[in-house]
């Protein structure tokens, strides 16, 4: 599928603003990671947070998913192996046909 297929690193995780858990990741996100998508699952996305993440911006972050809104943003994530890289992340809510909602996470790194 497109969303596999795709060069952008993407997350989906449950629309829990206080402690989202991660649902999927694609082939891309995994390569940019490290982290594959069994280790990922039920996780929270905090774990790409590390000490040169900037808190200001993880606020607004989670202000904006609090009330489903649009955040995009530049951040510093981890790998699993703990070395930082800097993304450019555009994060939305998405509701499904049967109502359920989702956050979508695009990265690209910068």
């Amino acid at each position: 599928d497109a969303v596999e297929r795709s060069e952008s690193p993407m997350v989906v995780t449950t629309h829990d603003p206080q402690n989202p858990t991660i649902i999927y990741a694609n082939r891309s996100h995994e390569k940019l990671s490290g982290y594959n998508l069994r280790e990922l699952i039920g996780l929270n996305p905090r774990l790409f947070q590390g000490k040169d993440t900037n808190r200001d911006s993880v606020r607004i972050l989670k202000y904006r998913l609090q009330h489903y809104d649009y955040w995009e943003g530049t951040m510093t994530n981890y790998t699993k192996n703990g070395d930082p890289y800097v993304v450019r992340l555009m994060i939305f809510g998405v509701e499904l046909v049967n109502r359920e909602r989702l956050f979508v996470a695009i990265k690209k790194k910068v």
